[in-house]
């Protein structure tokens, strides 16, 4: 061995060649690295099977689903009443300047709705009792 053998990088064998040296610091990085990967591949995967519809609760008042599909029972310009087709239970929301109808695609005012149509109707973000949108499509019968 001579003087010059003791002297030689860390990264160089004795023989000559390049080995991978890998720092702790390094190795840390890698795995935090997989693991914020894995993470989000997880994160995704739960976010894409969330199929559920959820009643939230603001201040003890339960908000209502975002949407509800049935027949209309009872229309006046200030409310609407459906017989909802997913629980059976009549429903009825408040017809606010700001609640847009439509019949067809047809935009459309609450008077022209008749009792026995299919409506959709898009429940108020921040009160379940409003209708926000109404559709109505005359082709589709309960």
């Amino acid at each position: 061995m001579t003087p010059t053998d003791n002297h030689k990088p860390a990264s160089v064998s004795s023989n000559g060649t390049r080995q991978i040296v890998m720092s702790l610091n390094m190795f840390v990085k890698v795995i935090l690295i997989i693991l914020l990967v894995g993470l989000s591949f997880y994160g995704g995967y739960l976010y894409g099977n969330d199929n559920h519809v959820y009643n939230y609760n603001l201040n003890n008042v339960p908000i209502a689903r975002k949407f509800a599909i049935g027949l209309v029972l009872y229309i006046s310009p200030t409310s609407i009443t459906i017989s909802n087709e997913e629980s059976s239970i009549s429903q009825s929301f408040n017809i606010t300047p700001h609640t847009t109808i439509s019949i067809n695609g047809t935009k459309a005012v609450a008077s022209q709705i008749t009792a026995g149509e299919m409506a959709l109707i898009r429940i108020n973000r921040t009160n379940s009792n409003q209708a926000g949108v109404i559709i109505v499509n005359t082709h589709f019968h309960g």
